[in-house]
């Protein structure tokens, strides 16, 4: 599967090496060993509310922002899309992108099949205003980012508080963001 220049460079040459070998891995276990070079992964930076998405109709698969600021799950979501395209070669008359067929083919990546995976929002235009975020609160231990045009201090992070540390924020100016 044949990751795009901009995408490699996005995610670094160690990363990209060790997708590239989980996508051929997973092609084998799925008995279509031409699959990585059926199907694109492309960075699109205009996708805020998805993680990925698989387009069936040029056989691409799109990650944008939010993949990029996964640490520990890009294979999870890689995937989860590619796992689109291998049904629909598969199973062509299937009509639920994640129904039974899909689920199968997940599983047998190792992950569990899951729609949604709850990664942070990227930042955006702050509502009310023509600027966007500058400022990045970050918490150090859980890492939930939240953005603003000014530094709030005030902000803690609540599932850290909730567990009894102090849930300070680290605040970054990050400049304007677009």
């Amino acid at each position: 599967m044949p990751l795009t220049a901009e995408l490699e460079a996005a995610i670094g040459a160690t990363a990209a090496a060790r997708l590239r070998i989980a996508i051929a891995r997973w092609s084998e276990a799925w008995s279509l060993p031409d699959l990585p070079e059926a199907v694109v992964v492309d960075l699109n930076r205009r996708l805020r509310t998805r993680v990925g998405r698989y387009c069936p109709d040029g056989h691409r698969i799109e990650v944008g922002p939010r993949f990029l600021s996964l640490r520990s799950r890009k294979a999870e979501v890689l995937a989860h899309e590619l796992a689109h395209a291998a049904a629909r070669r598969l199973h062509p008359r299937a009509r639920k992108p994640h129904g039974p067929e899909w689920k199968t083919l997940v599983r047998a990546t190792g992950f569990e099949p899951m729609v949604r995976l709850r990664v942070p929002a990227t930042p955006k235009t702050v509502a009310g205003s023509d600027e966007t975020a500058r400022y990045r609160h970050r918490c150090p231990v859980c890492q939930m980012t939240r953005w603003a045009r000014k530094p709030v201090t005030a902000w803690r992070c609540r599932s850290c508080a909730a567990a009894g540390l102090p849930g300070v924020l680290v605040i970054n100016r990050m400049g304007v963001r677009q």
